[in-house]
């Protein structure tokens, strides 16, 4: 598809991207880019989809490394409190690459949730830590089976 905003010499490339989930949904995705002419689908296809990530991102930032927490009025002040953030999103981001085979379903808010359980209780065993992220790992895993269930999404969906 090609658009033309009226201001340059000629219409520029631009590519719409529309899914639908599945055929019994109504919601269609859409996404408007502007890659060059030549890209391949399947790598726009890939592009669209890391949104998700990118968001999930932010999210674990927001919610586990308090991204969002700031009271401050200078731009040094934020500056130095999103440094302090990106750190310990690199801190967590670390921890689950390290215990991904033994720990598939470890989140930034596990994270969190394993260091203010041995915060505040240094007598706490690793053993019982272990069970008690075992018990929410089961729970989660619970919940990620019953949602592939009622909405599969493949690559096919999104190409």
């Amino acid at each position: 598809m090609y658009l033309w905003d009226g201001k340059e010499e000629c219409a520029r490339c631009w590519h719409l991207l529309a899914w639908r989930r599945d055929e019994k949904s109504g919601d269609i995705k859409y996404v408007l880019s502007n890659a060059a002419a030549d890209i391949p689908l399947i790598d726009l296809a890939r592009m669209a989809s890391s949104r998700f990530w990118v968001e999930r991102a932010l999210q674990d930032a927001k919610g586990a490394a308090g991204m969002g927490e700031y009271q401050m009025r200078g731009w040094t002040g934020w500056h130095h409190h999103m440094a302090m953030v990106m750190l310990a999103m690199i801190f967590m981001l670390r921890e689950r690459v390290l215990l991904a085979e033994e720990l598939p379903l470890l989140t930034a808010e596990d994270i969190v949730w394993m260091i203010e359980y041995y915060l505040p209780r240094p007598h706490a065993t690793e053993e019982e830590v272990r069970k008690a992220l075992a018990r929410r790992h089961r729970r989660r895993q619970t919940d990620i089976d019953s949602r592939k269930n009622r909405n599969p999404v493949t690559l096919e969906d999104i190409l």
